[in-house]
C-alpha cells in the first residue's frame, strides 16, 4: 500500500496549481477540520467517508494507477453530503460549525460534479476502445 500512496502525492503533485489547491482545500475542510467538530455526528461521518475513499484510491490506483478513474473514490461522500444536508439546519447559526458544515457542503458538491465528469470521460474512453 505505500507504493499505491506514493504514487497518490506523485499524482496530485504533478496536477496544474490550480487543482493541487482544490485538493489541498478539500483535505482540509474534509479531512481536517471534522477533527474539531468531533463527536458531533457530522464530524464522524466526514472523517469516516474519507477514510473509505482513501482506502478506495489505494486499491483503484493498484488496478488502474493514477487515472480519471479515481473520481470514483468520492462515492462514500454522497451518504456524507446527504447527512450534512439533513443535519444543517440544526446547526447554530453563525458557528464555527456552522461554517465548517457549509464549507463541506459546497466543497463537496463541487468535488462530486467534477469527479462525476471525470469517470464519465474514464469510462467513454475505456468503452469505446473495445
Amino acid at each position: 500500500m505505500l507504493k499505491e500512496t506514493r504514487e497518490l502525492v506523485v499524482g496530485a503533485w504533478a496536477l496544474h496549481p490550480v487543482w493541487r489547491v482544490w485538493m489541498g482545500a478539500l483535505v482540509l475542510v474534509n479531512g481536517v477540520a471534522p477533527l474539531f467538530f468531533l463527536p458531533r455526528l457530522t464530524a464522524v461521518i466526514t472523517l469516516a467517508a474519507g477514510v473509505a475513499a482513501f482506502t478506495l484510491a489505494l486499491v483503484l490506483i493498484r488496478l488502474h494507477g493514477y487515472s480519471k478513474l479515481l473520481g470514483v473514490i468520492h462515492a462514500p461522500w454522497v451518504p456524507m453530503l446527504a447527512a450534512s444536508i439533513y443535519l444543517y439546519p440544526g446547526a447554530d447559526a453563525m458557528s464555527n460549525y456552522k461554517l465548517w458544515l457549509t464549507a463541506s457542503i459546497v466543497l463537496t458538491i463541487g468535488s462530486l460534479i467534477i469527479d462525476a465528469s471525470d469517470v464519465y470521460r474514464f469510462l467513454k474512453m475505456h468503452t469505446s476502445e473495445s
